[in-house]
Parts: structure tokens; sequence; C-alpha cells
């Protein structure tokens, strides 16, 4: 009987004020796919250092200097000796391709996730189509998401999407926004209400959202907060206020929103999501702990609230016997990090 591969996931996503980070989101799928590697058995991770000692040979270095993470699995290689500009850009793109040839295989087959690639910039977008041109790297899976109203004719991402739109192992998939039904089948199946009684509130979700995803989720948490959407114990429903919620016919902006979410938070979490809105979409516990001056106990009780309200998550944790200070975290949206950081005074 034929296994299942064991798949090996890594997302990263590029921001708006990091474009002066060269490959920025493949640093954060790629610390992702090895932080996966630390947390395997002994013997599994002997086998994967052995692989990539092999496979990265005397040019270690020049993966480690990148994903300094790397040296937790392979320990600290020799240093490379220094090329002329255009060498040292050859080596890095030969030796990167291996590594990635030496994390996907056929039993292990590797997929990264970048968001936000209407803020990549190019050194990545010609790391991406050198491994897609490659005819030594296979089983790998690159998934791109972007925001097409963002990306301009004469955009970089541009020219990448249609030089690769024309190869046979590319595709574009286009996320349209909720159509009314969909709308109507999710508000029905989590109030536990019939499609036919949620179908007038559906109808208010969908022109207050247009149907955007992360608007809808949005909208229904506020109605919630406020009372509009409310569980009945006496008749063991859901309910609502039909008339209320018909009379809000502006929509407040999302962002407002947001913020009086974030407003709801104590001062002290509030002033913590503030630094780390600045620090980027992803931050680390450690790092905000050296900001704020605090302990990284203390940093992670008042971010529990931040947690709880569903601003952020964590979005990776070594896994120690002991209580450990490394934990990254990442805001839930862009618009959640922008709402934290319009909480900052100019």
């Amino acid at each position: 009987k034929q296994s299942c591969p064991e798949v090996r996931y890594g997302e990263g996503k590029y921001e708006q004020f990091g474009r002066n980070q060269p490959y920025r989101a493949l640093v954060q799928a790629l610390s992702g796919v090895i932080n996966d590697l630390l947390s395997l058995p002994e013997s599994d991770l002997k086998q994967w250092r052995s692989r990539l000692k092999t496979t990265l040979g005397e040019n270690a270095a020049v993966i480690t200097e990148w994903l300094p993470c790397l040296e937790k699995v392979i320990g600290t290689p020799q240093a490379v000796p220094e090329l002329q500009a255009e060498e040292t850009r050859n080596r890095f793109q030969i030796t990167v391709r291996l590594f990635i040839k030496a994390l996907a295989s056929e039993t292990h087959p590797l997929v990264l996730f970048l968001d936000d690639l209407q803020w990549s910039d190019l050194a990545s977008l010609s790391l991406i189509r050198d491994w897609i041109d490659s005819e030594e790297v296979e089983y790998l899976l690159v998934i791109g998401a972007y925001r097409e109203q963002a990306v301009a004719p004469e955009h970089p991402l541009q020219f990448f999407l249609s030089t690769l739109l024309s190869t046979s192992h590319v595709f574009e998939i286009a996320l349209a926004p909720c159509a009314l039904e969909t709308i109507n089948q999710l508000l029905s199946e989590t109030l536990h209400r019939s499609a036919e009684v949620s179908q007038e509130l559906s109808q208010q979700v969908f022109q207050k959202t247009e149907g955007n995803p992360f608007y809808i989720k949005t909208l229904l948490s506020t109605w919630i907060e406020q009372g509009l959407i409310y569980y009945d114990p006496d008749l063991a429903t859901w309910q609502w206020y039909l008339n209320e919620i018909n009379r809000a016919a502006v929509p407040e902006p999302v962002l407002d929103l947001l913020l009086r979410r974030l407003q709801g938070l104590s001062v002290a979490c509030q002033q913590l999501l503030q630094q780390a809105a600045c620090i980027g979409h992803c931050f680390e516990l450690q790092l905000l702990s050296l900001v704020n001056k605090d302990t990284p106990a203390a940093i992670t009780t008042l971010l529990g609230e931040a947690i709880q309200q569903g601003v952020i998550a964590i979005q990776y944790q070594e896994t120690t016997h002991s209580m450990s200070d490394n934990v990254t975290y990442q805001f839930l949206h862009d618009q959640l990090q922008q709402a934290a950081y319009a909480l900052v005074d100019d």
C-alpha cells in the first residue's frame, strides 16, 4: 500500500511598507518550513540535516546568511568566498534552487503561499521565475495572491504574470465577491435558521459589504457586539433586529469598525498593538518585549486580549519542554494592522 506524501508548507506576506526588504515573504515562508522541520523527531531531523548538508555542500552559508534559522538544522557552515557582484547573484540563485529542490520531493512535496504579491519585489519574482523555469525543481506548488485593482498595467507583477500564464503549468483563479446566495447559505447554517428566514438579513449584509468576505465577518461581529444579532435562550434560536439593521443604510468604513473594536481593548494592549503594527504584519514576542521594556510573560498576557478579540493569532511557537520566548504573532488581516497603526499618535 502506497503511503500518502507528507507535505511541507510555508506562508509569507509582502507588505506595503516593507518593499525595501528583498525576498520578505519568501524568507517568512521558508523559515516556516525550517521551523516545521525542527519539530520533527530527532531521527527524522537527522535525515533532513544530512540531505540539506549534502545538497548545499560548500555553499551552505549562502542559505544560512539568507535564512539564519537553517543553522538550527545544519549547524554553522564555513563561510563562502567573496565574488564579484554578478557571480554572487548567480551563486545565490543556483544555491537557492538546490535548496528548494532538496526541500521538495515526491515523498515531501513543498507548498509555499505568498500573499500580497502586489507589494513584492523584483528579486523575489525573479527567484520564483527561476524555480518555475527549472527542470530540476519538482514537487513544488507556489500559490500567490494579489489584489487585482492594485496592479497597474506597468506594474512589474503584470509582466511577471503575463509571461508565466503562457506556460502550461501555471494557472490563475479569479476570486469573485460572495454572491447573495452564498451569504444566505452562510448565515442560514451559522445561525441555524432556514434560508427563507435569513434571506432579508443576508440581503442587508450583501448590500453593505458588496460580498467582501472580510467585510462580512467584520460587520457580523459588530452587529453581534451591538446586540443587533443575539441568541435568545428562551427560544433557543438566534434572532436579529432587522429594522435597526435596515436603518443603518450607510455602513461605517471597515477601518472605523476595526478601530472601535481595538479601542475596546485595554489601554496597555492597544499600546502593544501600536508597536506591533509598526514592526510589521508578523512580529516576534522577543522583539516586542524589548521595544516595550517588559517581560515576555507580561507581553504574552496582554496579547491574549487581542487573540480573544480575533485581532492577532500565533503564527509560530517553538516547541520545547519549558516555556519559550520564541513566539511569532501575526495580524489576522491587513486592515487590522492598519487600524492598530492608526492608533499611533502623530
